[in-house]
């Protein structure tokens, strides 16, 4: 088996939070006020079933990180040249929610298949709902204005693989949906 590597940067990003057995992330209860209030979208502080056992590959070292820089003009790029942390600390931990939920699916097709059976549409609903709760904060700021078209395709690839989850699964009659 070939070794999985990811950069380094980007796996320190995804995972430099504690979560809590029932995937929550666990944060200071000061932590937890939102900043930003959306009329349409609700954010949750927790992540799927996936990305917990995604997470736990990192630990366990079956990803390994190497050195090198994040893509020039990446989301993770652009949010850790950016000033989003110091701006909106609660904004910048749902960013890193979406970046392992994106980053779960990736590995879970690019590298354990297995991994399919953690996979549920409630799941890539909220993470899909993070994202527009992201952008609905993000609306109107002119600086996180290059944030938006990667936040529009993390919803579309997660939609795509919202609907292909039959298919992922391997539950799709004779390849009939």
């Amino acid at each position: 088996m070939r070794d999985v590597t990811y950069a380094s940067v980007l796996l320190r990003f995804i995972s430099s939070y504690e979560i809590a057995p029932n995937n929550e992330l666990v944060l200071n209860t000061l932590d937890k006020e939102a900043e930003f209030v959306s009329r349409f979208y609700t954010p949750r502080l927790r992540v799927s079933e996936l990305a917990s056992r995604v997470l736990r590959d990192i630990e366990g070292n079956q990803i390994k990180p190497v050195n090198r820089n994040p893509a020039e003009d990446s989301f993770l790029d652009k949010i850790l040249k950016g000033s989003l942390k110091e701006d909106n600390p609660n904004l910048y931990q749902i960013a890193k929610i979406i970046l392992l939920e994106v980053f779960a699916v990736v590995y879970l097709v690019d590298n354990k298949p297995d991994y399919a059976q953690y996979l549920s549409e409630r799941d890539l609903r909220q993470a899909r709902m993070n994202v527009k709760y992201f952008l609905d904060a993000i609306s109107g700021q002119e600086k996180y204005l290059d944030l938006v078209s990667h936040l529009h395709e993390f919803d579309i690839s997660l939609g795509y693989i919202q609907g292909q989850i039959p298919v992922l699964k391997g539950e799709a009659p004779n390849g009939k949906i």
